[in-house]
């Protein structure tokens, strides 16, 4: 029996391997999602993998499962640092979402803002799934120019007779500031996450600009 790996690739601006999304104008602002906007912290998709072979005969599958952040007007995404996918699954679970977008023209996505959204299709798997998770730190300024810090996790859902289609529930775990020019108030650095979901990352308030900052040195987890 072939077993497909999965490869976690973050969507930065350039060529996407798999399948990737763009903005309905072309060029900046760009259609990635805004820590800032409360209704933008949840969204589904579905993303199939581009099947790759190693030399020795190893089946990769390979897409962008967590597309960054867009923190300042001036690009397109912030900036990826450290990343993990979770080192087990969860088996014969059910899907973490009622229901998934799916699109295969340019323009589709998941940002009502800068995606066309009727061009989407709206999958609902059922049954018992497969499951792990990816997380994603992320780093950047906002249009003022302070330091954005930012942490997203993913549940990553598949059949395990198609293990090429994902069904994603992305999630923007924690920011460092409560709006676009508030001020940090904090710090992150990533550190991992598990097959439930849950995510894990540290803070602390080193040059912090924002009040009131968090104290101490802190460990969060986020279901």
């Amino acid at each position: 029996m072939n077993t497909l790996r999965i490869a976690m690739v973050a969507a930065l601006a350039g060529t996407a391997v798999g399948q990737d999304s763009v903005s309905v104008a072309g060029g900046l602002p760009g259609d990635a999602l805004s820590p800032f906007n409360g209704a933008q912290v949840r969204k589904t998709y579905v993303l199939d993998l581009s099947p790759g072979t190693t030399s020795w005969g190893n089946a990769f599958g390979v897409a962008p499962i967590l597309k960054l952040s867009k923190s300042s007007q001036t690009f397109y995404n912030s900036l990826g640092s450290a990343h993990y996918l979770s080192q087990t699954e969860l088996r014969n679970v059910p899907y973490a979402s009622q229901g998934y977008a799916y699109w295969n023209t340019p323009g589709g996505g998941v940002n009502e803002n800068r995606n066309n959204l009727d061009g989407n299709q709206t999958v609902n798997p059922s049954g018992a799934s497969t499951q792990f998770s990816a997380m994603i730190a992320e780093f950047g300024f906002d249009n003022g120019g302070v330091s954005y810090n930012g942490v997203i996790g993913a549940v990553a859902n598949y059949d395990p007779s198609d293990p090429s289609r994902l069904f994603v529930t992305r999630v923007h775990g924690a920011v460092n500031e409560a709006a676009n020019g508030a001020g940090d108030t904090a710090q992150f650095g990533a550190g991992s996450c598990d097959a439930a979901g849950n995510i894990f990352w540290r803070a602390d308030s080193f040059g912090a600009t924002g009040a009131p900052a968090i104290a101490g040195q802190n460990w969060f987890s986020v279901p």
